[in-house]
């Protein structure tokens, strides 16, 4: 088992029987190989896991983007990830397109691997140092704790929740993870190299530690190009360096402290965005004012920058000062990583398909890279979501304007005059305004009768040379119609071609309005306008009745007197404007106290958005449903809450845990952690502070840096989109370090704690509990309380929730029962081995139960359930069709799947999201892969950023009620004339004065393309006509109106979603249901649209040459969870119209064939696809078409699920069950409607006069012997109990049935 050398040579299983078999032999030289091997070994086991349960394609929202730009080297969302790209399309680049994703998948799967082997050698690194605090020389014993230690630790982590989900996709989250262990790995090798340094007789020095803070700092560059959560790992580096150089005192603590936040700051704030930025400024310099060529001044900055460091190195190296030959290597090799970001400027000028933001020019990549697409936000101080805006538009009221410098092209028009009738002059300004050209018509002096026009020339800019080319080929051809129509005109433009840059915002002069400081504060939590009623609900919002907000002025005007909001507010309520007084209400009359900012603070970012996230993966999970809290969808304590899987404890946050729901208790992310995780961290955290306070001090900074510190920045709004617990994964890295050194520290117990210790830990520990059991009763009502009451037992008690103090019981007494198993074990047996290998073995069980638990909530294999919905919406596209998109959801796996696969790359997808942008803009007008150009006319420069992000209807009274073509509309829209400042704004804006558009319909064009059918011809419309809605024109808009008035009906046009169409909402009446999109057509089918049921069905049944791909969802096992239960939520709404239509045609049969279908595909057994309300109108379907037999099978099992959820309800204690009334009703609602279909109506003629049967309807259908009735008695108790107190929600019909309540009513 050893060689000549005396080191161990098999596996590490050998090396421990070795080891347990000679306790008392040292062997110091076989340390390293162990710790090598079993690294290797935690390696191997996580790669097995992660490669096992790894998705084989696309995954939902970043992922498609992120495979995309990966296999293809193409440019994705700000602010870019060069390096995983090039290392994306390193994996995938010999694949096939169909196993691409796949191994971008794996390339993450081995990032996380990586990750959890760097974590273990960090471990083992901790874990070494702490057993040579007791001695010099490491024995057997020690070397299996500190095995044990790494072993435990990693696995632990590579197990967690939110880790995982990101091992198994192509995300950037296990790739950053990555980098974090490994600069977090390499500073304590560093450390271990000094003190190897330092030990070295003088003259016989070895190495040169400081490689390892080079190292550090290229891993930092390199990250940069994945993701910035590496770079908050920078303060903990900085205090392992400080600890190790400098000896502890308050000062040279707290200037090391400023130095690590510095540092980062730099590299954050300074070296990433602003010296592209001083390199932006060189070369604007040189093209616009040396008249350079482009690039020249970028170059120039390049060659001055690599010269100086250059110069620095040599300079340094000479004079031999290393401190700062270290400092210049560092910065050098981290711009060397950093520079991976010129990668994004290459492709991005290469034009590829998928091209984001379009960062071309040094310009574009300094805003990509501040990520000014998404906005800013306070995080020190600013407004909260109520602050009013200074009023007037002084410049000392205002933000420096915007600036966004972009490169264009120039050419200069040259001035036109031409004399003409009337009618020539007006058909020559159309032509020359579709060119953007601005006009002037007068009346000629000397010819009556004729008109005089007038071209006025001057410089015309174009973003690239695409837009230039197409422009010129445009003016020839208005040219040649000029020629055509005998108009001597012609319409010129020099033929030089300039180069410079523009300030896109330079015609808005005026930048946005502050806010009035005085109803600003620090530290802002609660900002984002439109948030107001959220915000309110989580912080108890009450306002400051000291601080009251200004009047709006929107419904008096400047009345005398009236100077705050709380008296508008009241003169509304006085004048009977209830509506208008709630709507000013709605954001409340009073400044938010800064209690109420805190509490939102601690109770929704903190507690929700964090410590709900952290408890997922240390404790357990309630399922894998969001969940939004107090706000949002769904309930605060049925959805998305941790979990300890202790019930004692859970029925004290969530109510009684006994009746779960099988759909609650099927749930993959139903993970019970008994806190065991938690619980083995907090033994590791208390010795770890005790025994090495330093070390623990730099993991509690990375812990506290990416998670609290990420928390504060982010600064986020109620109901994010999606979790948010990725962005957190290396907080949960550094805490999973003090799981590792648990089982350390119960190895130390077995060696040098005593009795007397355990009882003062038992003392301190179980005292904590009684305090905080104290402190969460309320002692208020005890005083005040009615004791001849209470002992009569008829005094209703108030809810005390204990779920704290029940935790540090339970918690207690686990790690004292753990505890004194090891002093037990220590004081029977003197032998370290056997201390460190108990220790190992019980500690196990945290990674085992994790592995258990996560499983079947992460194993995404043979799961194809994004990619397959992408592929459904192509299928569901006729030929050359424009899909429109909304989200990321919808687009990504689009853009994948025609992209990387090659799947109908006809079809041309626009996301009605980045149609916002002029870049989306842009690309939609040029060819990609096999599918045209969308017919968008705009010029370039007529939406550019900055220039008609939105327009504003300003309605004339004399256009009500008229419809005006969409070209007319797009030419009103584009004529520069019709701008103007509006009240509240500082800069002109434009505007459209009427809302009512039309298009013309070619009908020859739209039946022999196929936009209708043979069948529906004599249905079509000459004009399809709608109202512009809302108040604005956004851009995106815009774009629709513009390819909707060049519309020929020579293609089809389909929506994802009817959802983001936005003004243009209008023309839904025209959409006809096509598989899983709309389609328009020239077909009024009133408000809820049309169906094709033949090629929906077709589609549906395979019977058609592209028929839909289902995902795997029917395999038992395949995952199905809560976000891939929203898409499967659509299809079921496509399912139910389809079967909806084709009862009304009279094609029984096929609907019939649909619902089998639909249940066979995604089958609601053991929840394999949880069954939502859409099921039971689907099941209603079934009655309608005359299937009884069917509709009676499945409404009891929908029946008998929906019934334990009641009864699980209805067990809740009122404290409990008032935070679940929608459900409860909902739940009601859905079985009364079942009930009532199985039955073929209302029938209530059939309802029981009075209850002494308590059956509550004489005929219950399909409800029959599944105990509804039972149920029902519950229900009307609780009805006759709240029916007052709670009038309203009983009488709304869609939260309560109707029939039950006027049932207990009539009984009550």
């Amino acid at each position: 088992m050893l060689n000549n050398t005396g080191r161990f040579i098999f596996t590490p299983i050998k090396a421990l029987i070795f080891l347990n078999s000679h306790p008392n032999k040292v062997f110091i030289m076989s340390y390293k190989k162990i710790n090598i091997i079993t690294g290797w070994v935690v390696f191997l086991i996580a790669t097995i896991v992660y490669l096992l349960t790894t998705e084989e394609t696309t995954s939902l929202w970043d992922c498609g983007e992120y495979i995309t730009t990966a296999n293809k080297l193409e440019v994705g969302h700000p602010p870019g990830a060069p390096f995983f790209m090039m290392l994306g399309r390193l994996f995938s680049a010999f694949s096939s397109p169909e196993n691409a994703a796949f191994m971008v998948n794996i390339m993450s799967a081995l990032s996380s691997s990586a990750t959890v082997l760097f974590m273990f050698w960090s471990l083992t690194m901790f874990a070494k140092k702490l057993a040579k605090k007791g001695t010099s020389l490491l024995d057997n014993g020690h070397i299996v704790a500190i095995m044990g230690t790494g072993f435990v630790g990693a696995l632990a982590y590579a197990f967690t929740d939110s880790f995982w989900f990101s091992a198994v996709e192509g995300e950037v989250y296990a790739m950053s993870s990555f980098f974090t262990a490994i600069v977090f790995w390499a500073i304590l090798k560093w450390e271990v190299e000094v003190d190897h340094y330092n030990s070295d007789k003088a003259g016989a020095k070895r190495g040169n530690p400081n490689r390892w803070i080079i190292f550090i700092a290229y891993m930092i560059g390199l990250s940069i190009g994945v993701h910035l959560l590496n770079l908050l790992a920078i303060p903990a580096i900085a205090f392992v360096i400080y600890f190790k150089k400098y000896e502890f005192n308050v000062m040279t603590f707290l200037i090391a402290g400023v130095i690590s936040v510095l540092t980062l700051g730099i590299v954050q704030s300074v070296i990433i965005p602003k010296l592209p930025s001083i390199a932006d400024w060189f070369e604007r310099l040189f093209v616009n004012s040396l008249g350079m060529p482009f690039n020249t001044g970028a170059f120039f900055f390049l060659a001055l920058l690599a010269g100086g460091l250059g110069y620095g190195i040599y300079y340094t190296a000479k004079k031999q000062k290393a401190l700062w030959n270290t400092l210049v290597l560092s910065f050098t090799v981290l711009l060397i990583g950093y520079s991976s970001f010129t990668m994004i400027v290459v492709r991005s000028n290469a034009n590829p398909p998928l091209d984001e933001n379009n960062p071309e020019t040094l310009s574009a990549l300094v805003s990509y890279l501040n990520r000014d697409q998404y906005g800013t936000w306070p995080v020190l101080y600013g407004q909260y979501w109520n602050t009013p805006q200074k009023g007037s538009c002084d410049a000392s009221d205002l933000l420096p304007a915007k600036v966004s410098n972009m490169k264009v092209y120039t050419l200069e028009g040259m001035h036109s005059r031409y004399e003409t009738v009337a009618n020539n002059a007006v058909k020559i300004n159309e032509l020359i305004s579709n060119l953007g050209l601005n006009a002037s018509i007068v009346p000629s002096t000397n010819n009556p009768g004729k008109n005089v026009i007038t071209i006025i020339g001057g410089e015309q800019s174009f973003m690239n040379m695409f837009e230039l080319e197409d422009y010129q080929n445009r003016i020839a051809t208005a040219n040649e119609q000029l020629a055509a129509s005998g108009i001597d005109l012609n319409i010129q433009f020099g033929s030089e071609v300039g180069e410079k840059y523009i300030n896109t915002f330079a015609h808005r002069p005026k930048g946005e309005k502050t806010y009035e400081k005085q109803f600003m504060t620090l530290f802002p939590r609660m900002y984002r306008q439109g948030e107001g009623s959220n915000y309110r609900i989580w912080c108890g919002y009450e306002g400051d009745i000291n601080n009251p907000l200004p009047p709006s002025y929107r419904y008096f005007g400047q009345v005398p007197g009236m100077t705050t909001r709380s008296q508008e507010y009241q003169r509304l309520l006085e004048a009977g404007y209830e509506k208008e007084a709630a709507g000013l209400e709605k954001d409340g009359l009073y400044k938010p106290t800064m209690g109420e900012n805190i509490s939102f603070f601690k109770d929704y970012q903190i507690n929700w958005m964090y410590v709900r996230y952290f408890l997922w993966n240390f404790s357990g999970r309630q399922n894998d449903t969001q969940g939004y809290g107090l706000t949002g969808p769904g309930s605060e304590i049925l959805d998305g809450n941790w979990l300890s899987g202790v019930d004692f404890i859970d029925n004290q946050r969530l109510g009684t845990q006994e009746n779960l729901p099988t759909i609650q208790r099927l749930n993959k992310g139903y993970n019970k952690y008994y806190l065991l995780p938690l619980i083995l961290a907090l033994i590791g955290f208390i010795f770890h502070i005790v025994k090495s306070p330093k070390d623990w001090f730099v993991i509690l900074l990375l812990f506290l840096l990416t998670g609290l510190a990420i928390v504060i920045f982010l600064n986020q709004k109620p109901n994010e989109p999606r979790e948010r617990d990725y962005a957190y994964a290396a907080s949960f890295y550094a805490f999973a370090f003090w799981i590792g050194i648990g089982v350390y520290a119960l190895f130390d117990a077995a060696r040098n704690m005593k009795w007397e210790n355990l009882g003062l830990v038992a003392a301190y520990s179980l005292g904590a509990g009684v305090v905080l059991y104290g402190l969460e009763m309320d002692w208020l009502f005890y005083w005040n309380m009615d004791w001849d009451l209470f002992w009569s037992g008829k005094l209703e008690m108030p809810y005390e929730n204990h779920a704290f103090s029940y935790t540090i019981f339970y918690m207690s007494a686990i790690a004292l029962a753990l505890h004194a198993a090891m002093i037990l074990l220590g004081d029977s047996l003197k032998n370290n081995i056997a201390h460190a290998t108990l220790a190992t073995g019980m500690c196990l069980v945290v990674p085992f139960i994790l592995i258990y638990q996560n499983w079947d909530d992460h194993d995404r294999s043979n799961r194809s359930t994004a990619r397959d919905f992408a592929y459904n919406y192509l299928a569901s596209c006729d030929k050359n069709a424009m899909l429109f998109t909304n989200g990321d959801n919808d687009t990504f796996p689009l853009w994948y799947i025609q992209d990387v696969e090659g799947v109908r790359t006809d079809v041309r997808v626009a996301n009605m999201s980045l149609l916002s942008t002029d870049w989306h803009i842009n690309q939609m007008k040029r060819k990609a892969w096999d599918s045209d150009p969308l017919p968008i006319t705009l010029n370039e420069f007529d939406y550019r950023n900055g220039t008609r992000d939105f327009v504003i209807f300003d309605e004339s009274d004399s256009k009500k009620g008229k419809y005006y073509s969409a070209k007319e509309a797009i030419a009103f829209i584009m004529n520069d004339q019709h701008t103007k400042t509006f009240s509240g704004m500082c800069n002109p804006e434009s505007y459209i004065d009427f809302r009512g558009v039309y298009i013309p319909v070619d009908k020859d064009a739209a039946l022999a393309n196929g936009i209708v059918t043979q069948e529906q011809a004599h249905l079509m419309e000459d004009t399809i006509r709608w109202k512009l809605g809302g108040g604005a024109i956004y851009k995106a808009d815009l774009a629709v109106l513009d390819i909707l008035a060049n519309y020929k009906w020579d293609r089809p046009i389909n929506f994802a979603s009817l959802g983001g169409i936005g003004a243009n909402s209008g023309i839904g009446k025209y959409m006809q249901a096509e598989g899983v999109t709309y389609k328009l057509t020239p077909i009024d089918f009133g408000g809820g649209g049309g169906t094709n049921t033949k090629k929906m069905y077709d589609l549906v049944m395979n019977e058609s040459d592209s028929s839909f791909l289902w995902g795997n969802m029917k395999e038992e096992g395949v995952l199905v969870d809560y976000y891939t239960l929203r898409m499967v939520q659509n299809l079921r709404m496509q399912m139910m119209k389809l079967s909806d239509a084709l009862i009304s045609e009279g094609q029984n049969e096929k609907a019939i064939a649909i619902l089998d279908k639909t249940f066979e595909i995604m089958p609601i057994e053991n929840n394999q696809v949880a069954p939502d309300d859409i099921c039971f109108y689907l099941c209603g379907n079934y009655y309608d078409a005359g299937a009884k037999e069917k509709g009676d099978a499945l409404g009891k099992k929908l029946a008998l699920l929906e019934l334990e959820k009641i009864d699980h309800y209805q067990s809740l204690n009122e404290y409990f069950f008032d935070k679940v009334w929608s459900e409860w009703g909902k739940s009601l609602n859905n079985l009364e409607m079942l009930r009532q279909a199985s039955i073929g109506g209302l029938d209530q003629e059939a309802m029981i006069a009075s209850d002494t049967t308590n059956t509550f309807f004489k005929n219950q259908g399909a409800l029959e012997g599944t105990g509804y009735s039972k149920t029902l008695i519950s229900a009307k108790q609780i009805f006759l109990k709240k029916g007052y107190t709670k009038q309203k929600f009983f009488s709304n019909r869609q939260r309560f049935p109707v029939v039950l309540a006027q049932y207990c009513w009539m009984n009550k």
